[in-house]
C-alpha cells in the first residue's frame, strides 16, 4: 500500500498562527509516501517564513507562491495540477491531521475501489482544545448539504473526471465539488475521527456568518451550484435550485413551492436513484421524506393541507414516531 503516492495541498493564506501545527500533522503521518503541496496565495505574515523552515527539514515539502492573491479554488486547482501522487488530500492551515489519518483514508481505495472515502472528525477550538466530535451522514445526504466535511481522500481521477474546482464558486468550492463527484464517483464514510477542525473567528466559515456580503455570495454561489447540478440531470428547473438552497440556508422555504413542484421532485427522485451511493430506492425515499418533514415543521401556514400532502406521497414510509410529530405539528398553535 505504501508504493502509492499521496499528495496532500494545503493553501496558505495568513496562517502563520496554526501552520506549524498543521505542517507538522502532515510530516509525522504513519504513511510516509507522501509529497506536501504547499500554495501560498500572496501571504503578508510570516508563513513563508514557516514554510521554508520546513521545506529545510523534509524533502516532501513544496511550495508553490502565487503572484497574485487568487482564493481557494483556484489554489486547489493550482496544487493539484502539481501533484504527481494518484491518490489527493488536501487540508486548510488552521487544521491538523490524526497521525494515522492518510494511512487509514486510503486503505478503501486501493483495497475496496471506492473513489472517495471521508471520515468523522473533532471540533477544536484556537487553542486545540477539544470542543466536540462530528458525526458525519452517509454520502446521500450530499444533495441536501455537504456532509463531507473537512477529513477526505480521493483518486486523482475524481478530480480529473470533474475537471477541477470551479473558482467561479468561491465559498462553495467543495460541496460543488462533492456534488459533481457524487455523480459519477462511489462514496465510503469511515467511522473514526481522523481530523481535527479549529472554530476561530477568523476562519472562512466565520466570516459567511458576520460579513453580510460573503453571506450573499455563499447562498448566490449554492444557487449556482445547485442549478448545475440538477441540469446534470437533465431537469431545468430553476424553483428546485431555490428549494434545495432555502432549505441550506436556513432561510424558510415556501412549501406551496414544493406542492407546485411535487411532480418535477419526484422526477428528480426516480434519477437520483440510479446513483451508485444509494444502496436501495427506499434509502433515498427516506432521506426526501426527513428533509420534507424538517421544511413542513418550520411552517405555520396550511397545517392540515401539509400534513395531507406528507402522508399521501410518504405513506410507505412513515413511521409512528413521524405520525406522532405530524400530529403534535397538526395541534401546536
Amino acid at each position: 500500500m505504501n508504493d502509492n503516492l499521496v499528495s496532500i495541498i494545503m493553501p496558505v493564506y495568513n496562517g502563520e498562527k496554526y501552520l506549524k501545527e498543521a505542517l507538522e500533522s502532515c510530516i509525522n503521518q504513519s504513511y510516509k509516501n507522501i509529497e506536501i503541496i504547499i500554495v501560498n496565495d500572496c501571504s503578508t505574515d510570516n508563513s513563508l517564513f514557516i514554510m521554508e523552515s520546513f521545506l529545510k527539514i523534509d524533502s516532501r515539502i513544496k511550495i508553490i507562491n502565487n503572484s497574485v492573491n487568487k482564493k481557494l479554488p483556484a489554489c486547489l486547482n493550482i496544487g493539484h495540477e502539481n501533484s504527481r501522487g494518484d491518490y489527493i488530500s488536501w487540508t486548510s492551515h488552521d487544521n491538523y491531521y490524526n497521525e494515522n489519518a492518510i494511512e487509514t483514508l486510503i486503505k478503501p481505495l486501493i483495497n475496496e475501489n471506492y473513489d472517495i472515502s471521508y471520515s468523522d472528525f473533532i471540533l477544536v477550538d484556537n487553542e486545540s482544545i477539544y470542543k466536540k466530535e462530528i458525526l458525519l451522514q452517509e454520502s446521500g445526504a450530499l444533495i441536501f448539504g455537504n456532509c463531507i466535511g473537512a477529513s477526505f481522500m480521493y483518486k486523482k481521477d475524481v478530480y480529473t473526471r470533474n475537471i477541477k474546482y470551479d473558482e467561479n464558486l468561491f465559498l462553495v468550492e467543495d460541496y460543488d465539488f462533492w456534488l459533481r463527484a457524487f455523480t459519477h464517483s462511489r462514496f465510503i464514510h469511515i467511522n473514526e475521527k481522523l481530523y481535527y477542525y479549529r472554530t476561530h473567528g477568523e476562519s472562512l466559515s466565520a466570516k459567511i456568518k458576520e460579513n453580510l456580503s460573503k453571506k450573499k455570495m455563499w447562498k448566490n454561489n449554492l444557487y449556482l451550484m445547485y442549478s448545475n447540478f440538477i441540469t446534470i440531470y437533465n431537469i431545468k428547473n430553476n424553483n428546485i435550485a431555490t428549494i434545495l438552497t432555502n432549505n441550506l440556508t436556513d432561510f424558510s422555504v415556501d412549501f406551496d413551492l414544493i406542492k407546485k413542484e411535487n411532480e418535477n421532485i419526484k422526477i428528480f427522485r426516480k434519477k437520483l436513484k440510479l446513483n451508485i451511493n444509494f444502496q436501495n430506492d427506499k434509502e433515498l425515499d427516506r432521506l426526501f421524506l426527513r428533509t420534507t418533514l424538517n421544511i413542513v415543521f418550520k411552517n405555520e401556514n396550511s397545517k392540515i393541507s401539509n400534513t395531507i400532502f406528507i402522508i399521501k406521497n410518504y405513506y410507505n414510509l412513515i413511521k409512528i414516531n413521524n405520525l406522532k410529530t405530524l400530529i403534535k405539528y397538526l395541534m401546536w398553535n
